[in-house]
């Protein structure tokens, strides 16, 4: 077991780890939904539920070429940052191990589905683009554990700006804008990759050649991390195969958008956990403090949660089919649905970063497993009567009990963590956001959102749920 480093409170670089992943993520975004509410307009549902089930593909096998390195590295050079270079060179070293493996496996599984050839064009650039990202995935956790992730936001940048243009460039109403999205994404990731690279490596601490002993060394807490991310994106996004392979493209089209979002938002909570990841390590034998920065992490972040769910339980439907026009109207209570799930996926994420941070990640494995079980079943029964609205109901139950299992982990190590205390403020500000779109009922809803906003921000102020202070700590981490 490596000794604790300690982890300082500030970055010398302007700004913080927190405030860096969070515009890496903002980026991100911008890319994906802009690029979803293109193929959505051109193509309609049936195009979009391509790219969902690209999409999966992509989400799956990106853990296996990555070993997750962003969290494993990022762990290993808090806890020895002299080993920065040697981690990172490691970390390249894993795209290349599992290359063989997706290569086959993404191909196959197209062919197996008798996807369109323009599809399986798609997957074959998914492909590179995976490796791409894996290279980006080391110098993103060793950035996170030198504390200088802000440096990297300009590649960040570039590299969605780049999707979006090519993307809006290429674009028509068959599925070879769908070709045209995946090559933007080849070129994006490339440079985006590049720069990042050109940026950090005068940062990085030299190293000696890596050895392939070195790499298989950190192959078993890597294959505990993929396994993690594996099933974590099975329990995501498996419901997106179910939904294809049951009800075909079209439906799975209309759980894209509403599933897509709240990805992208769950995604924003996940980088500032991540960020905080290395401090929650630092605090490992320190169980008291531990258990407030948990409390206090869920306190902030269910801010950003509760009126996700909330607000989009009451308006999300109306919302989406304003923007992607009337043949999504049918996916309204869909999108209710998923969006409810927001408030639990902050808890269980906070949680689960402190359960990784604390060394108990075949625990979390074990969690995971159980809830891809149930949720595989919950879909077996409620896809073939409800299409997309029962994916959504047994995704929600199943991250329900995820939130219960984590918990339970993470009060053996730290028996003062608690949930639903920290979550009180959030859930106080959300009564009077509700009560404003429950008397605003039937207006349009691009009406509704800034009055609902503008009164959660303010009853939050007044239950103490968000402040400057927190917006301060995330820019000490």
């Amino acid at each position: 077991m490596s000794t604790t480093a300690a982890v300082p409170e500030t970055s010398p670089r302007r700004g913080g780890n927190a405030i860096a992943l969070l515009i890496n993520q903002l980026t991100r975004i911008l890319a994906g939904l802009g690029i979803s509410v293109l193929l959505g307009r051109f193509g309609g549902p049936t195009m979009l539920g391509w790219q969902a089930l690209l999409s999966t593909l992509s989400r799956t096998t990106l853990p296996v070429m990555t070993l997750q390195s962003t969290q494993l590295i990022s762990r290993e050079v808090a806890r020895a940052p002299e080993q920065a270079g040697t981690m990172r060179a490691i970390g390249y070293r894993f795209p290349l191990l599992a290359l063989p493996l997706v290569a086959l496996a993404v191909p196959a599984y197209l062919l197996w589905i008798e996807a369109p050839t323009a599809v399986l064009w798609c997957g074959m650039m998914l492909v590179v683009s995976q490796i791409l990202r894996g290279f980006l995935s080391s110098e993103e956790g060793t950035a996170v554990g030198l504390r200088i992730a802000p440096l990297l936001v300009r590649g960040y940048v570039m590299r969605s700006l780049i999707i979006i243009a090519l993307t809006a460039w290429w674009i028509d109403d068959s599925l070879m804008g769908l070709v045209g999205f995946f090559g933007a994404s080849v070129i994006g990731d490339l440079v985006g990759w590049r720069v990042v690279r050109r940026t950090l490596s005068p940062l990085v601490p030299p190293h000696p050649p890596i050895r392939w002993s070195q790499v298989t060394a950190m192959l078993p807490a890597g294959f505990t991390f993929a396994t993690m991310g594996v099933l974590g994106t099975l329990f995501n996004t498996f419901d997106n195969l179910m939904l294809e392979r049951m009800k075909g493209a079209a439906e799975l089209g209309l759980y894209t958008m509403p599933q897509l979002l709240l990805f992208y938002l769950a995604g924003m909570i996940h980088m500032v956990n991540s960020a905080f990841l290395p401090r929650l390590a630092a605090l490992r034998d320190d169980p008291e403090q531990a258990a407030a920065e948990v409390a206090t992490n869920v306190r902030v972040l269910s801010c950003a949660g509760v009126p996700v769910s909330v607000g989009g339980l009451m308006i999300g439907g109306p919302l989406l089919t304003s923007v992607m026009g009337p043949d999504f109207a049918a996916g309204e209570a869909v999108a209710a649905a998923v969006f409810v799930m927001m408030a639990p996926r902050v808890v269980s994420n906070t949680l689960s970063a402190g359960i990784i941070a604390w060394g108990r990640e075949k625990a979390r494995s074990g969690v995971l497993a159980a809830m891809v079980v149930l949720n595989v079943v919950l879909n077996l029964v409620l896809i073939p009567e409800q299409g997309a609205l029962g994916a959504a109901v047994a995704s929600l139950t199943c991250e329900t009990g995820l939130v219960v299992g984590y918990f339970v982990i993470a009060r053996k190590d730290v028996p003062g963590v608690r949930i639903l205390r920290p979550m009180l403020p959030a859930l106080a500000a959300a009564i009077p956001m509700a009560a404003v779109l429950h008397l605003t009922a039937g207006w349009n809803p691009w009406a509704q959102l800034p009055l609902a906003g503008a009164t959660y921000f303010l009853a939050s102020r007044l239950t103490g749920g968000w402040n400057l202070d927190a917006l301060r700590r995330l820019r000490r981490i």
